[in-house]
């Protein structure tokens, strides 16, 4: 780690911003999304079947990953303060 970064200049950083940018426009579409995948499952009984079998059941806990993150950075921020 370069001596003069901080935790400051990480989160401030315009990879941050934009990842940040990103997580907004994911967050707003999120509900749309899993209300979809949810359609899917209950109009293709055949998706949910070969869902079943796949090691990685769940969809919809992946959909849910990117909106739990930000909490997590939240409480790190606090946890470091």
């Amino acid at each position: 780690w370069p001596a003069d970064m901080t935790v400051g200049s990480v989160f401030g950083s315009d990879m941050m911003v934009d990842m940040m940018a990103q997580y907004s426009l994911y967050m707003r579409r999120y509900e749309t999304a899993a209300r979809i995948l949810h359609g899917c499952l209950v109009a293709k009984p055949e998706l949910a079947v070969f869902l079943a079998r796949q090691p990685i059941k769940d969809l919809s806990h992946f959909l849910i990953l990117p909106i739990q993150r930000l909490p997590r950075y939240q409480m790190l921020l606090a946890a470091l303060l």
